[in-house]
């Protein structure tokens, strides 16, 4: 689980700063994830990126033109998804991670102690 945990701290910290990544860093944070289910039994498909959040991303547009020529859009073979979304999903399972190591601890006592 350490692991796991790291990987997808390093993951985080080493996403291009670009608005779009490279469907390798989805396939790289859905292998942690793989990983980290086979190890605990835990149910993470909430965390995954969906289908929906891959797309071919558009490299050229030619307008229509007023002679009756259609417009068209032309894009990349590459898949990609936007950065911000995938960094999304990596926070959520991080805090994820934090949240059920923190909750597996004896509960903290909050307040005062009356008595004794």
């Amino acid at each position: 689980m350490a692991q796991a945990f790291f990987l997808l701290q390093s993951l985080k910290k080493n996403l291009p700063d670009t608005h779009e990544v490279g469907q390798k860093w989805v396939t790289d944070f859905h292998s942690i994830l793989d990983t980290v289910e086979k190890e605990t039994g835990a149910d993470l498909s909430a965390f995954r990126a969906q289908e929906a959040d891959l797309y071919h991303p558009v490299v050229s547009v030619r307008r229509a033109s007023r002679f009756g020529q259609r417009g068209h859009v032309d894009r990349s073979k590459a898949i990609v998804i936007e950065r911000r979304r995938l960094l999304h999903k990596v926070d959520a399972v991080l805090g994820y991670f934090q949240y059920t190591q923190s909750s597996s601890e004896p509960p903290k006592q909050i307040g005062f102690k009356v008595g004794s």
